[in-house]
């Protein structure tokens, strides 16, 4: 309604006009129908002391009541309102329009009650005999001091509503006249007002609607120029404003949508208004999940829902590493309140730090292992040195002994050494691989005739099964790899038992794999094999230093492989190393096996 300004300034005329008007009526109605009462209340008073006069001989005599209403009915004929005489103590004497028997006593009317006390009387009530309002003027009439009765003139209030309401349609109409020609006068006033305002508006409407190319053109009065200009210069200014604002948040967009860490935003009711792909994928939420929801719904998880809280209620950052989820994922949370954010009120950061951990674990078991892999050759080498010392060097058998002892275990903090340089080499890239195509076939050849001796020492059966294929790699470091494979065999097969060793093409990628048929690997030591120095109860046993499952990960990892393993607990176990394919292999399939005499 008044959407426009011509209608706004029409409008104000008109109801400026309108109440104006409506004020002046009601007091016109009010005035005109306060003195017609009071004409009504007069002509009443006037008939009451006349009809009071009239009938004073009647009651001197002491006239019957029926004389008195015979009078009283001829009088208020002529008269023309409705006249009531009533003696001191109520009783009826007379009325000019019912019987007196039927009328009961009047004592109890206010206009008598007034009457009888002041003398005067002027009440307007409801007439349970006539049955309805009505207006009484009552005046006592007395005769040497003593009260012979009170006169009682009424008139409907009828006759002076409808002169009133006459008068109140004569103003109502007259105004709705007047009103209807203010209307016209003022919509052709508007209009010649706002008319060289209507392109101004329209293209602020427009411009509102999102056309920011939106410009007026400057012409017509001074007034309508200046107007014109300045919103072609405002809306120069909100387009810029609108591109570089369009701008900073599409970059906001996409560094919140990058960021590795998960990213929620919620209001002071907890409810999520913003979730990033990171957060999404952290918490397992469905792409149209999450935004609008309560985020205790979204997270599943008191502890951080608490932080939430404690954020909202404090003002203060919040901050806690949980463990979230089925899998107990370690996350790093922090709440951080918004000021000045709308409805974003609160930003919750979520940080996976369980590869973080699990570094951390595996740096400080790298220490712990390292030295107690150091401390027991060192600790021999020490015991032998001191045994020499003692006086064992006189004697030769014990100190060739003891020389042989110190040997073993420098050949095995060499060997330690060695192996620890090597992993490191292979993990900082310092030494590159010679990458060449390599058969697969020549590779298994070439370790199963190195490790065939220490196979059959051991009582082992080492059997190959070869299908040609070519791959492409560092063939030394791959040896090495596959040699440290079939020693773990060897060493945890026993007597009697069959290592394979083998290769095999698989549509893009070349298996290399070893079989034993030993003690197996337990199902809880299986996820740890490949940490450096890791070793089961049973491998501390055999010896070793546990890093040479470890190498072969970093090995095949740098040729872009996979490693696994599957085993049962005495049932042997089985490592494949799967690698990219290279070449054109010609495949051929052989096998053979070295046994112990």
């Amino acid at each position: 309604m008044f959407r426009s300004l011509r209608s706004r300034i029409a409008a104000a005329h008109v109801l400026l006009v309108v109440v104006v008007m409506a004020a002046l009526a009601f007091y016109l109605t009010q005035t005109e129908e306060a003195r017609l009462r009071r004409s009504a209340e007069e002509r009443l008073q006037s008939n009451a002391y006349l009809m009071a006069r009239a009938s004073l001989p009647l009651l001197r005599e002491g006239a019957s009541p029926a004389e008195i209403d015979a009078f009283v009915k001829d009088a208020g004929r002529q008269a023309g309102v409705r006249i009531t005489v009533i003696a001191p103590d109520g009783t009826v004497l007379g009325d000019s329009r019912f019987q007196p028997s039927a009328m009961g006593n009047h004592g109890d009317r206010p206009e008598v009650r007034q009457a009888l006390a002041d003398g005067l009387a002027v009440v307007s009530r409801y007439s349970g005999t006539q049955g309805e309002d009505l207006t009484y003027v009552a005046v006592r009439l007395d005769d040497g001091g003593r009260t012979l009765a009170v006169v009682r003139a009424a008139n409907s209030l009828a006759e002076v509503d409808e002169a009133a309401a006459l008068v109140q349609r004569t103003i109502l109409l007259a105004a709705l006249f007047a009103g209807v020609a203010v209307v016209a006068l003022s919509l052709v006033i508007a209009g010649a007002t706002t008319q060289p305002l209507s392109r101004v508006t329209e293209a602020a409407r427009r411009l509102a609607s999102g056309d920011l190319l939106q410009r007026v053109e400057a012409s017509g009065d001074r007034e309508t120029v200046e107007l014109a200009e300045a919103f072609n210069h405002m809306a120069a200014n909100v387009q810029a404003l609108l591109e570089e604002s369009e701008e900073q948040r599409s970059r906001l967009q996409a560094v919140l949508d990058s960021s590795e860490a998960g990213l929620l935003a919620m209001d002071r009711a907890g409810h999520v208004r913003y979730v990033n792909p990171a957060a999404r994928a952290l918490l397992g939420m469905e792409p149209d999940q999450g935004e609008g929801a309560d985020f205790a719904q979204v997270v599943r998880d008191h502890e951080l829902h608490r932080l939430l809280r404690a954020c909202l209620e404090t003002g203060q950052g919040q901050r806690a590493e949980v463990q979230y989820g089925p899998r107990a994922t370690e996350v790093r949370s922090t709440m951080v309140p918004i000021q000045g954010g709308g409805d974003w009120a609160v930003l919750c950061i979520l940080e996976d730090v369980t590869e973080q951990r699990r570094m951390e674990r595996v740096r400080r078991e790298f220490v712990s292992n390292v030295s107690h892999e150091l401390r027991t050759p060192v600790a021999g080498i020490k015991a032998a040195v001191e045994t020499l010392q003692d006086g064992a060097l006189e004697d030769p058998a014990a100190a060739e002994a003891l020389v042989r002892g110190i040997a073993r275990e420098v050949d095995r903090l060499a060997g330690m050494v060695e192996e620890l340089l090597e992993l490191s080499r292979i993990e900082s890239g310092a030494v590159p691989f010679r990458m060449e195509e390599v058969r697969a076939r020549e590779l298994v050849e070439t370790v199963a005739a190195r490790m065939g001796q220490q196979a059959e020492r051991a009582g082992l059966t080492l059997r190959t099964e070869v299908r040609d294929a070519a791959l492409t790699g560092d063939a030394e470091r791959l040896e090495r790899a596959l040699t440290n494979l079939v020693q773990n065999a060897i060493k945890f097969t026993p007597p009697g038992g069959t290592v394979t060793l083998g290769c095999r093409p698989d549509r893009d990628a070349v298996e290399l794999w070893v079989a034993d048929t030993g003690e197996g690997i337990d199902p809880d030591d299986l996820p740890r094999i490949f940490e450096r120095f890791y070793k089961a109860d049973r491998a501390r046993a055999a010896g070793g230093t546990g890093l040479g499952l470890a190498i072969v990960k970093h090995i095949v990892q740098a040729h872009g492989g996979t490693v696994d393993v599957e085993s049962r607990p005495g049932r042997g176990a089985t490592f494949t190393l799967r690698l990219p394919a290279g070449g054109d292999a010609e495949q051929s399939a052989t096998s053979g096996e070295r046994t112990a005499p």
